[in-house]
């Protein structure tokens, strides 16, 4: 038997369940299923690095205290720390450390080529500094494209 022709939408059927608060509010924009570009996590889930992207790009100040602000929500009662400038690769940029109950998360925030970065490092305090010296690896090879 045959069956119809069928026809594809490019437009969302209805509006997604989940919650993306975090990268949705560290660009201070209003987008629709925005998901890690890419996301590595350890095995055991001790380490785990995350990279957002968006198209635009935007002072490293006002990323950085987006960054700030993202990780003062996601972790309550988490120590802060200030800004400090960063190399990744060709592009600087600032990270922002964050400690809370078990473990610490680092936001490094970059723009260049046409787009604005998030790259998030976490590590748990139980990890073994091999684990923690492979999370730093992975951030520190994060190369945005020129």
């Amino acid at each position: 038997y045959m069956r119809s022709r069928r026809s594809v939408t490019l437009q969302p059927i209805a509006m997604p369940s989940r919650s993306l608060k975090p990268a949705i509010d560290f660009l201070a924009r209003v987008i629709t299923g925005f998901c890690p570009a890419i996301s590595i996590m350890s095995p055991g889930g001790l380490a785990e690095i995350r990279v957002f992207s968006e198209p635009g790009e935007a002072p490293a100040v006002e990323l950085a205290r987006g960054a700030r602000d993202f990780l003062a929500d996601a972790y309550d009662g988490a120590a802060v720390g200030k800004p400090k400038p960063l190399k990744l690769g060709q592009k600087r940029g600032l990270s922002v450390t964050a400690t809370y109950d078990g473990a610490e998360e680092i936001a490094v925030v970059l723009s260049g080529s046409g787009y604005a970065f998030l790259v998030l490092r976490r590590v748990d305090y139980v990890a073994t500094p091999a684990v923690t010296t492979e999370g730093d690896a992975a951030l520190f090879s994060f190369r945005a494209k020129n």
